[in-house]
């Protein structure tokens, strides 16, 4: 049955007298079906991607939610943000077995299960954290702890830290074959190929997972070099038709989540150059000419932008649909011009879903994917365009580009294990050849990561040493 509508989400909670919490990128939302959906909390965008995965404590009307790895304290009836635990995941409160005891905090910390005794009537922190379990598995940059707690002493986790260490780009063929991998297993996040298919730009998490840069990889022999070393955030990278720059997104010198647009010069030494603030670069138009992004509104919405490099050089929005609206993406055009047509990932309907549309008017929207789909790619002669299903299966769809657009029924190629991501990161998971008949895609090795087992503890406290 469905409730409400809302642009994207962020987990849920649903107290015993029925009122729903629905976390989101704008904040967590009180959800009914009587009236329309209202924001309890507010996410602060300048510090914050989203105010996610509210827990409702046992009165009903405060709960916790996680913002930027802090969990804060809110409230149903009073203006209430109070910082609970900072550098955690999600939290989840475990009431005490024992009458007139304190319950528990429980949270991922750097891979570790930790439990904070809590005083849930003064919502106050007893004593020191502890450890239960180590090597838990998180999604979304360790916001997501993959844990769950029963209110009779029951614990869930998945093992697994989730570091990505175990991350291949691997080639596959057009009915799923593998054609081997390039470079070395890693976190990657971000696959970009020249337009020649000769390179790979690709972001990769460091070891020690203190910053994300970009690479350069050789298709054939995957020989690496790095190109960027900020201590931040370096990813979205996009080739100039030339294979002379990289446009690419960096938080450097801004807040959190605070993403600014550059340019870098790869035939010399020199200092990249900012062109778009609060951009998330997405593609770059065959003729040179036109830059195409995405930003996040004061609402939290994604929507699309592009930039000419001749003119203006300021960011012009495209006309919103509704929803997110990313992962651009220029189709080729006739001998070489401005680009005709784009295609892009959105939400509107409130799942995501593959459209195409002709540019700069944002006029003729088409819908391509059937159920669901992101991440389109387009075939460099603009006769296919590919996408990832909801189930991350390799989709195809024959088009004809021209004054008018038209396409056929999608196609399923082959399944794939390509790298999930968060339902705001809108990474590249893959990138195809020009001649459309191999793709490159960060893939899981085998289904480990999928299958990874399941601990459950009965009482867990017992086996606690405090």
């Amino acid at each position: 049955m469905k409730i409400a509508d809302l642009p994207s989400t962020g987990g849920g909670a649903w107290s015993p007298d029925g009122t729903i919490l629905v976390g989101s990128p704008q904040g967590v939302f009180r959800v009914s079906q009587s009236r329309a959906p209202t924001l309890v909390t507010k996410t602060d965008v300048t510090k914050e991607n989203a105010n996610a995965f509210p827990q409702f404590f046992p009165d009903g009307s405060h709960f916790m939610y996680t913002a930027s790895a802090t969990v804060y304290l809110g409230s149903l009836v009073e203006n209430l943000k109070e910082p609970l635990v900072q550098g955690a995941s999600r939290a989840q409160y475990a009431p005490s077995v024992t009458r007139g005891q304190p319950g528990h905090l429980v949270y991922v910390r750097e891979s570790t299960l930790m439990a904070q005794l809590f005083d849930a009537e003064r919502f106050k922190a007893v004593g020191n954290p502890f450890p239960i379990a180590d090597d838990i598995a998180t999604r979304y940059g360790g916001v997501l702890g993959m844990f769950s707690l029963s209110s009779v002493g029951s614990l869930a986790y998945r093992a697994g830290a989730n570091t990505g260490v175990g991350y291949r780009l691997q080639w596959m063929d057009r009915v799923g074959n593998s054609l081997g991998t390039i470079g070395v297993s890693g976190d990657y996040t971000d696959v970009e190929l020249s337009t020649d298919g000769k390179r790979v730009a690709v972001v990769l998490v460091d070891a020690q997972a203190t910053a994300a840069d970009i690479w350069l990889l050789d298709s054939a022999l995957g020989l690496p070099t790095r190109v960027t070393t900020s201590p931040g955030v370096d990813t979205t990278p996009a080739w100039s038709p030339d294979g002379q720059f990289l446009a690419y997104s960096s938080d450097r010198g801004g807040t959190y989540g605070d993403l600014n647009g550059y340019i870098k010069t790869l035939a010399t030494v020199s200092p990249d150059r900012l062109v778009a603030k609060g951009a998330r670069m997405r593609d770059w138009s065959q003729d040179g000419k036109v830059l195409l992004f995405d930003t996040r509104q004061q609402t939290g919405v994604f929507q699309m932008s592009y930039m000419s490099l001749e003119r203006e050089q300021k960011p012009v929005p495209l006309p919103g649909h509704g929803g997110n609206e990313a992962q651009g993406q220029f189709a080729t055009a006739a001998g070489g011009g401005s680009p005709r047509w784009i295609a892009y990932t959105s939400n509107a309907t409130g799942d995501n879903e593959v459209y195409v549309e002709s540019f700069p008017s944002g006029t003729n929207s088409v819908r391509i994917s059937t159920d669901g789909g992101y991440g389109p790619r387009w075939r460099s002669d603009g006769k296919e365009l590919f996408y990832l299903s909801r189930e991350n299966a390799m989709m195809a769809v024959d088009v004809t580009l021209g004054a008018s657009f038209e396409h056929g029924a999608p196609h399923e190629l082959f399944k794939t294990r390509a790298r999930g991501g968060g339902p705001q990161a809108y990474s590249a998971q893959y990138d195809v050849s020009p001649d459309g008949q191999k793709f490159l895609i960060i893939n899981r090795p085998g289904d480990a990561a999928a299958s990874a087992p399941i601990t459950v503890v009965l009482n867990w406290l017992a086996g606690v040493k405090k």
